[in-house]
């Protein structure tokens, strides 16, 4: 069993349980609803547990279902973080040009 989580399905957790719907999460991200059932199948998987359950043409969400959203909200929040403390504290190198003229680049 693969216990790796993708952000893009953690993502795409977090706008299924905003929206109440993969519909509505698949039109928020800009995708078709088969990617977000194929997201949240994926997920089901990695996470080795039931998230939704079937209830006529609606999908409910279980227990582990909320938890683990919770879950993806901080995950998502602390990549965000991350990613912003990198760029705060990044190492500023000035761009370097080169100019090569054509019979030198082979061209």
């Amino acid at each position: 069993m693969n216990h790796t989580l993708d952000t893009r399905q953690l993502q795409t957790l977090v706008e299924v349980m905003r929206t109440g719907s993969f519909h509505a999460a698949a039109e928020s991200l800009c995708c078709v609803p088969s990617a977000v059932s194929n997201r949240m199948k994926a997920l089901t998987e990695a996470a080795g547990v039931v998230l939704f359950v079937q209830e006529g043409r609606k999908v409910q969400p279980t227990a582990a279902c909320e938890r683990l959203t919770r879950y993806a909200k901080m995950i998502l929040a602390l990549c965000e973080r991350a990613v912003a403390d990198a760029k705060l504290h990044a190492t500023k190198f000035p761009l370097l040009r080169l100019g090569v003229i054509d019979t030198a680049a082979g061209v």
